[in-house]
């Protein structure tokens, strides 16, 4: 029997939560941004917020410590700090597929996520990708590239508001 819930859960961050973004060029390029808010509420479908903030990203292997200078950089020179991801879907029972455009200053970003949430209720799992076109991708021998789609992973803790 499926276990229905409804209700509004805010984003647990004070143990600051990370969601991993990864891709893979002719190298895997691997950086994390603090996820520093979110809400879920569910009554006969789905609303999900998820909120990073981007000028504080994180290298997670060797090969990204090159390219997260000058990815600060670009979402400081378009105004952004937060990038923030607010979509709806229908269903009131998880997971849930969630499309739309993240925006970060004047950055608007193509966003796919599926958040599933823990059968207590207590944990979101977010996966799903982010493509950022026109993009000038700092990393040697990787010029020609003007598109990048990145793979998230990540968890975070719920609290019922």
């Amino acid at each position: 029997m499926v276990r229905r819930m409804t209700g509004t859960w805010q984003f647990v961050t004070d143990d600051k939560p990370m969601l991993q973004l990864t891709t893979s060029l002719p190298i895997t390029v691997v950086v994390k941004a603090p996820i520093t808010a979110g809400t879920l509420t569910i009554a006969t479908g789905v609303d999900f917020f998820l909120e990073l903030s981007m000028l504080k990203l994180e290298a997670g292997n060797f090969a990204a410590k090159f390219g997260v200078g000058p990815a600060r950089d670009l979402i400081a020179k378009n105004g952004g700090d937060l990038l923030s991801f607010k979509a709806e879907a229908l269903g009131d029972t998880g997971p849930w597929d969630l499309a739309g455009m993240a925006y970060a200053g004047t950055l608007e970003i193509p966003t796919k996520v599926t958040v599933t949430p823990s059968g207590r209720f207590d944990e979101l799992h977010i996966s799903g990708s982010i493509t950022m076109d026109d993009v000038d991708i700092p990393l040697p021998g990787m010029s020609g590239a003007s598109s990048i789609t990145f793979t998230l992973d990540g968890k975070v803790r719920l609290r019922p508001s």
